[in-house]
């Protein structure tokens, strides 16, 4: 090596060295979710579960991982007279950006859609209808009871892409007040990857292996067994291997604010007489729509910007009875100190038969004469 050489690799290993960006939690809680895929929309599929969320990091040039695992999606399906749910898998890290300022997310992952049926209950449904599934099935028709519980099949991962811009079916919307305020983010696809399954005998793929049967046995189930979903009808003639579900996509909505902080607490009051609680009673979301017979959710937020703590306070719900059915009318909140605000849920199931109809619910303390306090909310059942 010569003297300059040398030099050069001195200078290299004495110079600055670049620090790696330091990560902070970055997690969103979605408490409403859409979707829609086209050749399933005119269904009647119930949402089984509409909570989603991301949890992962945010490191200080804005990028984003979602680890795989962390991203979690809401479900569509029926319960009865067998168990079939749809939802969208994702099958790997989601990464992407996130920008502070502007609150524009976008996030890019593989995700897989997956239908998951219970394979002992559509063996006994079948059966009563007189269906054969062994003789249908040939030698492995013998190994269906192995399967377990479910059999889960669907559709290799494809690149999606999350953002808060929207896409050509629904609008998105940014996270201006960050992660802990209102924002949505949605995705868009129509052509699926290559039919596969999750669910495996002795190693070997079970929807791969019956996926030609498929539309034949589901057709001989019937739309009327099924609760009207004609899946048989919906599959025929579709090649698995490359299905166009038309436009389809799913939105995750964030509707609920909980950046909003307290007002800063003011300096002590020597007088302790001068120190008391100040309250206020925020209800979210104020007004959602939801179909009947779903059970939803409204958040009861007490915000105390006095100067004294507020003892005993709780918060119940009056909601029509003829339409909803409250699981917990009251809530306890306990003592709030001063500058602090606490949070509590309140789940309603609405009644079957009360469609198109929108009602008032009325959230009040139940506590002493000092805290008098209420608001409201709608719901529109659909």
């Amino acid at each position: 090596m010569t003297v300059a050489a040398a030099f050069v690799l001195l200078l290299m290993m004495a110079g600055p060295q670049r620090a790696d960006a330091s990560s902070v939690p970055f997690k969103i809680d979605f408490n409403e979710s859409k979707i829609d895929v086209n050749v399933l929309k005119d269904l009647p599929l119930d949402t089984l579960a509409s909570d989603a969320s991301i949890d992962g990091t945010l490191d200080d040039n804005g990028n984003v991982v979602i680890p795989k695992g962390k991203f979690k999606m809401p479900e569509l399906g029926i319960t009865t007279p067998v168990a079939i749910k749809g939802f969208m898998g994702i099958e790997s890290d989601a990464t992407g950006k996130f920008d502070p300022a502007t609150g524009q997310l976008d996030l890019d992952a593989k995700a897989g859609l997956w239908v998951s049926v219970n394979i002992k209950q559509t063996l006994a449904l079948l059966d009563g209808l007189g269906i054969d599934v062994t003789s249908q099935l040939g030698t492995f028709g013998n190994l269906i009871g192995l399967l377990g519980t479910n059999l889960t099949c669907g559709f290799s991962p494809m690149d999606v892409h999350f953002s808060t811009e929207g896409t050509s079916l629904a609008g998105g919307k940014r996270f201006g007040k960050g992660p802990l305020g209102p924002g949505s983010i949605s995705a868009e696809w129509s052509k699926l990857g290559p039919f596969s399954g999750r669910t495996k005998i002795f190693g070997i793929d079970a929807c791969t292996t019956i996926k030609g049967l498929l539309p034949g046995l589901l057709s001989g189930i019937g739309g009327d067994a099924l609760g009207g979903i004609d899946l048989g009808g919906i599959l025929n003639g579709v090649d698995l291997d490359n299905a166009d579900l038309g436009p389809s996509g799913i939105t995750l909505t964030r509707s609920v604010d909980e950046s909003t902080k307290p007002d800063p607490k003011p300096d002590p009051d020597p007088d302790p007489v001068a120190t008391s609680p100040k309250l206020k009673l925020k209800i979210s979301p104020r007004s959602r729509k939801a179909k009947a017979g779903k059970t939803i959710k409204y958040q009861a937020r007490v915000i105390n910007s006095g100067t004294g703590e507020a003892i005993g306070i709780s918060v119940c719900i009056k909601a029509p009875k003829k339409a909803v059915k409250t699981k917990k009318a009251c809530q306890n909140f306990g003592t709030i100190g001063a500058g602090k605000a606490k949070v509590r849920s309140f789940k309603l199931k609405i009644k079957p038969r009360v469609k198109g109809k929108k009602y008032k619910l009325g959230f009040r303390t139940k506590t002493s004469a000092e805290f008098k306090l209420k608001n409201s909310a709608s719901l529109r059942v659909k």
